[in-house]
């Protein structure tokens, strides 16, 4: 807005004249960039993220914010070794994405990503934590957005080591006043959550969420209303050959996939028997859960991954796993009207090959999958396979095996289509995500460019597509 200390004919006609030029180049230079979109925009030069943390990107008010961790392998990473970062990039383009710092030098580990979640006052908050190294979970608020100006760290101490962090906030809870929920996995090693009811100011102590002996693995995902959705395995699938266990949470009871009560938090936590089974593992089937979303009904539907065909070998005598990964695709079929007596039930669908393992230290570790949360039958996978036929992919780009991303369409039941973003690359693709997007009808694509060492050795970009 133009400002004069005093009425003036010839000023005020330049100042406009400017105004109007300044205001038509903006214009130009947003189309610009808008229009070469086509190619990936680094949104962090040096980050990486594990996969059970949620939400790792939010788009709110027009603003894209992404939380990360930057690694020593990466660039700059002398200096940002470590560092929980979080970059906000506006959705119009104007400008280049601003990253701010949440904790200097953290821990050099991808399982440390600050879960995000924009509240209704406008506010961002990122909360983090070590990997089982520490007992304390850390979180900051963004008040003033444009201004990228962070409220000092709070530090929580908990009982047990942390690790994880999943923000969701139910609006009808805390008497319609909102309540805020932090899953990660904290006692006795297992899922647990806090709880705010003024919106991240305050926390409750930890409440213990699944017990197991192992360590479940655990995806979430909320109407941001009155329920949270969760799919579980029972332990890490290097122990375990794990099958996929759904049910969600609603005024502190849990119900199973047929919203049928079976558990009450007041009475301790709950046992995964008590779910309902979505997919039977096995030593031939192990598997890892990986996404999670809802449809416009609230219903749930979810990828995962499998170990194939490796019953027979021996990790303790050195024998590898994972060089035949699956993605598996599972919704919850209704009935049609004509289908009489047909209850509504989990259908699961084997959809891609998912390539090899991603590194030999982790032998069920994938390139990971991302569904669409607005269209349940559309996802993104990275796969240094061909989906249809396993063949490994080889890169004219340097004659090498990279993971490479590929947009599938459901077509019906057990019938994907897929078509190729990425082909012939130098580096690897992996663990998009997309944001979900109440703004616009717009599809945004984040993921991991670059080469992937491990989880504490990462030089990789977050990179962003529009309407992939």
């Amino acid at each position: 807005m133009l400002k004069f200390t005093s009425f003036n004919k010839k000023a005020l006609v330049e100042n406009t004249v400017k105004a109007a030029v300044l205001s038509l180049l903006t214009s130009v230079s947003s189309l610009a960039v808008a229009s070469n979109m086509s190619s990936p925009v680094i949104i962090n030069d040096n980050a990486g993220w594990c996969w059970f943390q949620d939400e790792r990107a939010v788009i709110h008010n027009g603003q894209l914010f992404v939380g990360s961790v930057a690694s020593q392998l990466g660039t700059d990473g002398a200096k940002r070794g470590g560092n929980i970062e979080v970059a906000r990039y506006p959705l119009n383009h104007s400008h280049a994405p601003v990253v701010s710092v949440m904790h200097d030098g953290l821990e050099d580990d991808d399982h440390n990503v600050p879960a995000l979640l924009a509240l209704p006052n406008d506010d961002i908050l990122a909360i983090y934590s070590k990997h089982n190294t520490d007992r304390k979970i850390r979180y900051r608020m963004l008040s003033e957005v444009t201004e990228d100006k962070w409220l000092p760290e709070v530090a929580m101490t908990r009982k047990d080591k942390i690790t994880y962090a999943n923000l969701f906030r139910l609006s009808d809870e805390n008497n319609g006043k909102g309540r805020v929920y932090n899953f990660y996995r904290g006692i006795n090693f297992n899922p647990s959550y806090d709880i705010s009811n003024d919106d991240g100011k305050t926390w409750s102590q930890g409440h213990h969420f699944i017990t197991n002996q192992g360590r479940p693995y655990v995806k979430y995902i909320s109407n941001n209303k009155d329920e949270i959705h969760f799919v579980t395995t029972e332990q890490h699938p290097r122990v375990f050959n794990n099958s996929i266990y759904h049910g969600y949470l609603k005024n502190g009871k849990v119900f199973n996939s047929y919203d049928e009560q079976v558990h009450d938090l007041a009475n301790g936590p709950l046992t995964i028997d008590k779910l309902t089974k979505v997919y039977q593992g096995g030593a031939d089937n192990v598997a890892w859960t990986v996404d999670l979303h809802l449809d416009e009904d609230g219903v749930p539907f979810t990828v995962i991954s499998v170990q194939m065909n490796d019953g027979d070998k021996n990790r303790h005598k050195g024998q590898m796993h994972g060089d035949d990964m699956r993605y598996l695709y599972a919704n919850i079929s209704q009935p049609k009207w004509w289908q009489f007596g047909r209850e509504a039930a989990w259908e699961v669908e084997e959809i891609a090959y998912a390539g090899s393992r991603l590194y030999d230290r982790e032998q069920d570790y994938t390139g990971l999958a991302a569904l669409n949360p607005s269209n349940k039958d559309e996802m993104i996978i990275s796969t240094n396979a061909d989906p249809v036929t396993g063949k490994p992919l080889i890169s004219s780009a340097d004659n090498k095996r990279h993971w490479e991303l590929f947009k599938g369409k459901r077509l019906g039941k057990g019938d994907w289509n897929w078509t190729a973003i990425t082909t012939n690359s130098s580096q690897d693709n992996l663990r998009p995500i997309i944001p979900i997007n109440n703004e616009s009808d717009d599809v945004y694509l984040l993921w991991m460019q670059g080469r992937y060492v491990s989880y504490t050795e990462i030089d990789t970009n977050i990179v962003l597509k529009v309407n992939p």
